[in-house]
């Protein structure tokens, strides 16, 4: 192929770039280190305007749940006086629990996602606070109808191992929840 000087030059293969000689003072070094791409990304500081935690409109939804969850633990532990539904109660409302807490981890804006682990940890706490809720409110409606046993004594009277075995579950569900969540509609 002839160039503008008519000089006949051998063309160069397909992706193949001429070799450049750095000048005498010049250096050949890159911009960053190669490794540079696998260090952990800035995250956005609490003190930043722009970076808002995505943990707060999930937080206020699960606590929602959980207050319905408790409630509900309460209407069939309490008011249904009965243990059949007690555990199934405690799972769905530890579930829904952590599905609702799971969308801070995946949020939809611009909002800074929270690590998986602490959300099942918040996920967790809140089924127990919800479980623990619904024991207490158990009790208070026992002593109204005039019960005389203190709350331990109660609930271990009255329910056995139904309330610990409550706990357990509703954290475990809690806990799966917000590990496969969030589920959006």
């Amino acid at each position: 192929m002839p160039t503008l000087d008519d000089e006949p030059r051998e063309p160069a293969p397909p992706g193949d770039r001429a070799p450049t000689v750095p000048s005498p003072g010049e250096s050949r070094r890159l911009p960053a280190p190669p490794s540079a791409r696998y260090a952990p990304r800035a995250t956005p500081t609490s003190e930043s305007i722009e970076a808002t935690s995505a943990l707060r409109g999930p937080l206020l939804r699960a606590t929602a749940v959980a207050a319905a969850g408790g409630a509900l633990l309460t209407i069939v532990g309490a008011v249904l006086a009965s243990t059949g539904g007690l555990l199934f109660a405690a799972g769905v409302a530890g579930a829904a629990i952590g599905l609702v807490l799971a969308g801070a981890a995946a949020p939809a804006g611009d909002a800074v996602p929270v690590p998986r682990a602490r959300i099942r940890w918040v996920a967790a706490g809140l089924a127990l606070t919800a479980v623990a809720a619904a024991a207490a409110a158990t009790w208070v409606i026992a002593r109204g109808e005039g019960g005389v046993l203190g709350p331990i004594d109660y609930l271990l009277t009255t329910f056995g191992p139904f309330v610990p075995a409550e706990a357990v579950i509703a954290s475990l569900a809690a806990w799966w929840g917000a590990s496969v969540g969030p589920i959006r509609g």
